[in-house]
């Protein structure tokens, strides 16, 4: 048996090995593929070697001949099947409809207890307040939420020494779940000096100025947008259609709405006053989106809106977990 062509034979084989590795490596998921055919192909180089007995005295009659040495073909690298495998983190797959949204884990339970106190706070002044207390799994979206309205219940009888009148902040739960929070509240500070009461003037505005709370039970307590629940709707539109449609006995334009001051009912998504309204229109005349035109695509409002929808279908309150005492 011929060194020389045992080291040709080798060299070839081994040239082989090294195209099937490189054309394999970039291809996704192919490791396994790799670990398997390196192996075999060197021990192809083996055989090859081996297989110069037979072809050594052809080799020495063509050389005697004076014709050109006879190369050992390279074989030609397999392409590679259509159906072959490939890792499923590395396929192509199309982006999910959540794409681009990080979620946190949901809390496991929301509860809620309205807070009241209808008490004198000093002598001359009074306060009657009715805000949410909430307790949820894990604690910190409670925390968060309390420190929303704690801002409610800080009045002291320093803040009032010297004055008369009374404070209001009455809020009014318009949705609670494990995905979202819609709260609204009305809040009105009725103080003069004691000189102004004596002669008739100060005072308070005409009503309570409205707030909201409308966030998701996410970290940080990200705000819901008209956008994730009613994309492509042009709520400026539906609000001035709504006002434009309302009965003159009515008068919803003594009422300021806004695209970003709304709440969710079992019909939908209700635009509120972002002022006081002395007269609120019929439910018929106020400025809404339909539940049956939300067609949410955000991940969250999804989960909602099909929350709602099920709570609506059951005849049940769009508030999970109250107890009042």
């Amino acid at each position: 048996m011929s060194s020389t062509c045992q080291r040709e034979a080798r060299r070839a084989a081994c040239s082989a090995a090294l195209q099937i590795t490189t054309e394999l490596a970039k291809l996704p998921g192919m490791q396994t593929w790799i670990a398997v055919a390196l192996p075999l192909t060197l021990a192809a180089a083996a055989l090859a070697g081996a297989g110069c007995r037979k072809e050594e005295p052809a080799r020495r009659q063509t050389a005697g001949s004076g014709s050109a040495p006879t190369s050992v073909p390279v074989p030609a690298v397999a392409p590679v099947p259509a159906d072959a495998p490939v890792a499923p983190a590395d396929a192509d797959a199309a982006p999910a409809a959540d794409a681009g949204v990080t979620e946190a884990p949901w809390p496991t339970s929301v509860a809620v207890t309205m807070i009241a106190k209808e008490q004198p706070l000093t002598r001359t002044y009074s306060v009657s307040i009715d805000v949410p207390r909430f307790r949820t799994k894990p604690a910190a979206f409670a925390t968060e939420l309390n420190a929303r309205f704690a801002q409610y219940t800080r009045l002291t009888a320093a803040d009032v020494k010297g004055y008369q009148g009374s404070y209001y902040a009455h809020c009014r739960l318009h949705l609670v779940s494990r995905l979202a929070v819609i709260v609204e509240c009305g809040e009105m500070n009725d103080r003069r000096t004691i000189a102004e009461a004596q002669e008739g003037t100060g005072g308070a505005p005409a009503g309570p100025t409205p707030d909201f709370v409308a966030v998701w039970l996410q970290p940080g307590l990200p705000p819901i947008e008209l956008a994730q629940l009613a994309p492509g709707v042009d709520a400026a539109k539906v609000i001035a259609t709504a006002i434009k449609g309302s009965p003159k006995d009515c008068e919803p334009t003594w009422c300021e709405y806004r695209p970003d001051t709304f709440a969710l009912d079992a019909e939908g998504v209700v635009f509120r006053p972002t002022t006081y309204c002395s007269l609120e229109c019929p439910q018929e005349h106020v400025p809404r989106i339909p539940l049956a035109e939300l067609r949410p695509v955000h991940p969250w409002a999804v989960q909602l809106v099909d929350w709602i929808r099920k709570r609506a279908e059951a005849g049940q309150e769009l508030v999970e977990g109250r107890t009042d005492p």
